[in-house]
């Protein structure tokens, strides 16, 4: 594959149902625009550990059609607002957080534990529509670092509020 995990599209995983009859099914994947020239880009789709089915092929590739800056052009607006998973996950220290506003807006994103409290808060105010890009330093809002664990990122926008889960290990 040519496109890159964390850098031209937020990878994937989880389990994908086909109802009963149906031979396809869809795989959304958060594509990040840059401001790279290259060609269109590509990336491995892999199936594994079929329930109650048969694979006739485990694999197919996925393309990224050019999503690069147009001469005189500003970056491009994601076409829905996003928010991806940490990079990388789990995490033994910094987590990459990417994610995207369709449009501008007040913005929260915070980080919180396994009761809802808030750990962290990352950023708290007007953001354009863009790719956005935060690391957390797996510290707690007192600079300590925060103990082994599953925590919550979540994107609060005008329209819509997300949710991701981070394995922090020690």
């Amino acid at each position: 594959s040519t496109a890159l995990a964390g850098e031209d599209y937020i990878a994937v995983s989880g389990r994908l149902v086909f109802a009963p009859g149906d031979s396809v099914a869809t795989i959304a994947v958060d594509i990040l625009g840059d401001l790279v020239s290259e060609d269109d880009e590509h990336f491995l789709v892999l199936l594994a550990d079929p329930v109650f089915a048969r694979l006739a092929n485990d694999r197919a590739v996925g393309t990224i059609l050019n999503d690069d800056e147009v001469q005189g052009v500003t970056e491009r607006v994601p076409a829905e607002t996003f928010l991806g998973g940490g990079l990388p996950n789990p995490a033994g220290g910094s987590v990459t957080i990417l994610f995207g506003l369709k449009s501008p807006g007040e913005v929260e994103l915070r980080i919180l534990d396994l009761q809802g409290r808030v750990v962290r808060e990352l950023v708290r105010g007007a953001l354009p529509a863009s790719h956005q890009r935060v690391v957390w330093d797996g510290r707690d809002s007192a600079s300590r670092p925060v103990g082994a664990g599953c925590y919550f990122v979540r994107l609060k926008t005008p329209e819509k509020t997300c949710e991701r889960r981070i394995l922090v290990v020690r």
